[in-house]
């Protein structure tokens, strides 16, 4: 006697279905990923471009099509591993200059990063300028809200809002929007005045999280940066953009 019938074997075959499509998915997720970075977008048409983690084969994609000058990494690997010592081999390669800073997954670490970073990503000389970290979405999403606020003259809300178009989650990291509330305004100040933000690493935590985590120091040409006066070229409005690529 036949065991099941026409039924049985239909919810055999809607589950085969089901597995190669999730399967098929994946893998062009993966391939994606390989040739253009996860959550791409454009902050400021032909001079600043943002971007989760890249591979070799997604940077070179990028920086021929955008004609990039500068990436600023905010510390998307570990410093003397074969991903950072590879990331900047890439950059070699393409004759790309590359700062690395080592701000911390969460978007947390000193202010003087997001300062610094600002000021090179909005030094014409320096465009165009590709900013990534790992994910893409909570570091760099907190230096383009801070771009957002300094240059671009939002307030802290408007900024905040960009960073969950690009998937960061307030419920999975509060520390990004408390980054912006400690540190936006001393940020500004800084940036327009050329100078620093007063940040004591045992007094205040890394930026202000209380964890003495660490992602290791800057890496990059910092002493040949002959920056100019910011006011010089603060941006006066830029659109949000949405995620593409």
């Amino acid at each position: 006697m036949a065991i099941g019938g026409p039924g049985i074997a239909l919810r055999w075959w809607h589950m085969v279905v089901l597995v190669v499509a999730v399967g098929t998915i994946a893998w062009f997720a993966g391939v994606d990923e390989q040739v253009w970075p996860k959550r791409f977008g454009v902050v400021q048409e032909g001079a600043i471009y943002r971007s989760g983690e890249p591979t070799p084969g997604a940077t070179e994609a990028v920086v021929r099509e955008y004609g990039i000058k500068t990436i600023i990494d905010l510390g998307a690997h570990t410093l003397d591993t074969p991903e950072e010592r590879l990331a900047q081999r890439t950059a070699d390669a393409l004759g790309v200059t590359r700062y690395r800073f080592g701000l911390i997954g969460d978007a947390t670490g000193d202010p003087n990063d997001y300062v610094l970073a600002l000021r090179i990503m909005n030094d014409p000389a320096h465009q165009p300028v590709w900013v990534h970290c790992a994910a893409g979405s909570e570091r760099t999403g907190c230096l383009v809200a801070m771009h957002r606020i300094v240059n671009d003259g939002e307030d802290l809300d408007a900024a905040y809002a960009e960073t969950t178009r690009f998937d960061h989650r307030t419920r999975k990291n509060p520390h990004l929007r408390a980054m912006l509330e400690r540190w936006a305004d001393g940020v500004r100040e800084a940036y327009f005045a050329g100078g620093v933000v007063e940040f004591d690493r045992v007094a205040d935590g890394i930026g202000g999280a209380g964890r003495g985590e660490t992602n290791g120091d800057r890496v990059g040409p910092f002493e040949r940066l002959d920056l100019p006066e910011p006011r010089a070229f603060a941006v006066e409005s830029a659109d949000a953009a949405e995620p593409d690529g």
